[in-house]
């Protein structure tokens, strides 16, 4: 049965350039203007070929060998229509619970841990819509190699049906719960790694315990305005590192949660604190450098 990768580029340095020189047939799951501006963050499908093993063998290597793991898709239909059925569940919406607004969110379910996470929650009619065209799902993770398919029950399961005019999947409590924990343990690691590196004059004489109780406190801060994207947290670490004056300074918050025009939209206000923190900067270069900062966590340069 043919073989896709599923492969996040965020995971493996230069994925782009190596899949064009492959010579495999490959196909970006992001479309139009963001298959281009993040085509190095994006999330790939690729075609092993018995007929060009040296290719194929060279690129499952790699990404098998690059640590980041990845996943192999067995499905006997073309990898244009893997895309189209994949690219259905990169947005999904949050639980009630947990969001006042039916806004999609990018679903990285092409990350392999969060996947084999994801899977692992599937009713049968879950299940059955997510596998669509695919028979078998294996997920490669450092620690380990897991293998999914559709039970018995789930294949005789009619798929969950979304709603009409391109409805969303919605993620249940429970499933949002493992996912937090999956997702939001490896990014406070990721911080500690990344303020110990990237700010380490600034982070030299505080202990390990007190770093993770900074991060703590711009999680609280995420709450309070409503915004807990990870990028918002990440910035909010920062000012909390920088400015913490700033975060409890009662004019500043009326500002950013009240006055400005802009205030009534939780995800323009970590922008308005970002403003606040780098009016104080004398120079462009020294606005870029600090923007040149923050984007090196997303890069992994520390």
């Amino acid at each position: 049965m043919p073989v896709t990768l599923l492969l996040d580029a965020s995971a493996h340095d230069g994925l782009p350039a190596r899949l064009a020189r492959s010579g495999l047939l490959h196909r970006c799951l992001f479309s139009g203007p963001d298959a281009e501006t993040l085509a190095e963050e994006a999330p790939y499908l690729a075609a092993l070929d018995p007929e060009n093993v040296n290719a194929s063998r060279s690129l499952l290597n790699f990404a098998i060998d690059s640590g980041a793991g990845t996943i192999l898709l067995h499905a006997p239909v073309p990898l244009d229509r893997q895309r189209t059925h994949l690219r259905k569940w990169l947005s999904v919406l949050l639980p009630e619970s947990h969001s006042r607004e039916d806004t999609p969110v990018l679903f990285r379910f092409y990350d392999p841990a969060i996947l084999a996470a994801f899977l692992g929650t599937l009713t049968p009619a879950d299940a059955a819509a997510f596998f669509g065209p695919v028979d078998r799902i294996v997920t490669v993770e450092p620690a380990a190699a897991r293998t999914f398919s559709l039970t018995e029950m789930a294949r005789a399961t009619p798929p969950r049906a979304f709603p009409p005019g391109g409805g969303l999947y919605r993620i249940n409590d429970t499933q949002y719960a493992i996912l937090a924990k999956l997702t939001g343990d490896v990014f406070r690691t990721d911080l500690e790694r990344y303020l110990r590196s990237e700010f380490a004059p600034e982070t030299r004489d505080m202990s390990d315990a007190e770093v993770r109780s900074l991060i703590n406190s711009a999680i609280a801060d995420a709450d309070r305005i409503s915004d807990k994207r990870q990028g918002s947290i990440l910035s909010l670490v920062v000012i909390r590192l920088l400015r913490p004056d700033l975060l409890e300074d009662a004019y500043v918050m009326k500002q950013v949660m009240v006055e400005h025009p802009l205030a009534a939209q939780p995800n323009q206000r970590i922008g308005l604190l970002l403003g606040i923190l780098t009016s104080d900067f004398e120079t462009l270069d020294e606005r870029s450098s600090f923007f040149a900062r923050l984007n090196r966590f997303w890069t992994e340069e520390f």
